[in-house]
């Protein structure tokens, strides 16, 4: 797709705090300028979270945690491949903010896309897979175990 630098500034979002599906904007909250690496000028003006701002972002993630939490692996599955899903079919466009607020090359922002999205793919089929085992390390020190991470978030420290 051939876009023009304009008709991508033309488009680049206004820009806020996304707090339990609200998007928070202005207030007594300080802006700060996104800019452009690649020719120093302002791309728009991002609102910084307030205390108040987090204390409410930290009590929407609790209650979403206990839905979540309560949610079926594969359901969890399902959404999580709806977002790379999403993810593809806006390739373009967040491709196109990689660009502006980075500097990367149109090509490289493309596949920094798809290499996201394959990320929650395999999030999505790992996490049904939470029965517990030992995942291989980059590190020969580390252990890495499912059914640790799964033990404390339930609350059972048992081995």
């Amino acid at each position: 797709m051939t876009r023009t630098r304009e008709q991508a500034l033309s488009r680049y979002p206004e820009l806020g705090q996304l707090i339990a599906g609200e998007m928070e904007r202005g207030g007594d909250r300080s802006v700060v300028e996104v800019v452009d690496p690649t020719t120093g000028k302002a791309l728009g003006l991002v609102t910084l979270a307030t205390e108040s701002d987090v204390d409410r972002a930290l009590t929407a993630a609790k209650r979403g945690f206990e839905v979540w939490r309560k949610t079926s692996a594969f359901e969890r599955a399902k959404v999580l491949r709806k977002v790379a899903e999403g993810m593809r079919a806006q390739t373009d466009r967040l491709a196109e903010l990689l660009v502006l607020e980075l500097g990367k090359p149109w090509q490289e922002a493309v596949g920094e896309v798809e290499q996201a999205a394959g990320m929650w793919e395999w999030a999505a089929e790992e996490g049904r897979r939470a029965y517990g085992r030992i995942i291989p390390s980059r590190e020969s020190d580390t252990r890495h175990a499912v059914a640790q991470l799964c033990q404390l978030i339930d609350g059972d420290d048992s081995p």
